[in-house]
């Protein structure tokens, strides 16, 4: 290989650093997983185990699914108003 030829083209670095920034964005800031699950998402099983969680007595079934993310490593629930991502 040449002196200053690279592997992967820029491109490539590019969309791949965008994945990583993104992933980063919409990863669980308690445990870090990368993709916190809408409701539509989430599985019946999963779902069963939202319903469950704290959050239910502060908001409405029909505000969390519309408005929540959760983590299904550890459960945390991102509100909509959250600010931590």
């Amino acid at each position: 290989m040449r002196d200053g030829d690279n592997l992967v083209s820029h491109r490539v670095i590019a969309k791949l650093h965008d994945e990583q920034v993104m992933s980063k964005q919409l990863s669980c800031p308690r445990c870090d997983k990368p993709g916190l699950k809408t409701w539509t998402e989430l599985d019946d099983e999963e779902r069963e185990v939202v319903r469950r969680l704290p959050a239910s007595a502060e908001y409405s079934l029909s505000e969390r699914q519309a408005t929540h993310q959760w983590c299904t490593r550890c459960w945390y629930e991102k509100p909509a108003t959250d600010e931590h991502g």
